[in-house]
Order: structure tokens, then C-alpha cells, then sequence
């Protein structure tokens, strides 16, 4: 295979993958639905996988949720969680639009799992605070 051939291998699965969401926008086929439907192989997009797999509004929400946490990396205080967020986007973000799959990406589990992690600290902290005022 060359690497012209690949790419154009490529293109058919996100044209296939395109067909796929409109045809089914609003529920989607499942996970790794994108997998069985385009015989065997991934979209090598997030995007398109999120909304092939769980339809246009569920797909989209988990995609925003995921570039908003990519986002407000660039902005936050040095630290870190900083850091490790950084170290994390290229491999378990940005790749995900030329390669892979998220089901098989353990950096984006990482990313979501320090994401979890900071959103649990908050409340847990708030609660905290509550508790120690009385309330």
C-alpha cells in the first residue's frame, strides 16, 4: 500500500462515515458502531466517530465537552495539572483526528480521568466548606 492509497482510504471512511450520521443524525449506531459499519476499520476522526456512534446531539455534546476541557488547559494557571494536561492533549486529542479511536486511546482516558478528578476535588472541597460553616 502506498501512502497516497491510505489516504484515499481514508476519505472513503469519512465520506462512508458522512452517509452513515445522515442517515441515523439523531439516535447513532452504538459504540464502535463506525468499526462493523465501514468493514472493520475506524474514521480516524473523533468527530465523525462520536456522531456516527451515539447520533448528532449526544455526539456533539461529548465532543464540546472534550475540546472545552482542551481549551481551558491553554488558559489555566501554571501547575501541575497543567502539565500533565499538556503532556496528555497531543496523544490523547489531537491524534484522534488522524488515528485511532477513542475506544482504544488510553490517553484520552487519562485526559477525562483528570478532568473527573478536578471536577470531584470542587465539590468535595465545597461540601467541605458547608460542612465547616454549619450549613
Amino acid at each position: 500500500d502506498s501512502v497516497a492509497s491510505r489516504g484515499l482510504g481514508d476519505v472513503y471512511k469519512r465520506q462512508h462515515a458522512i452517509e452513515l450520521i445522515r442517515a441515523n443524525p439523531l439516535w447513532g449506531y452504538g459504540v464502535s458502531a463506525d468499526m462493523k459499519l465501514i468493514g472493520g476499520q475506524y474514521t480516524h476522526n473523533i468527530f465523525l466517530e462520536l456522531l456516527v456512534d451515539f447520533g448528532v446531539i449526544v455526539g456533539s455534546v461529548l465532543f464540546l465537552i472534550i475540546t472545552a476541557f482542551v481549551v481551558e488547559t491553554v488558559f489555566m494557571q501554571r501547575g501541575i495539572e497543567k502539565e500533565l494536561r499538556m503532556l496528555f492533549i497531543p496523544m490523547g486529542y489531537v491524534m484522534l483526528f488522524v488515528s485511532g479511536t477513542y475506544l482504544q486511546s488510553v490517553y484520552l482516558f487519562i485526559l477525562i480521568g483528570i478532568a473527573l478528578h478536578r471536577y470531584g476535588r470542587k465539590r468535595v472541597q465545597a461540601r467541605w466548606r458547608k460542612y465547616q460553616h454549619g450549613e
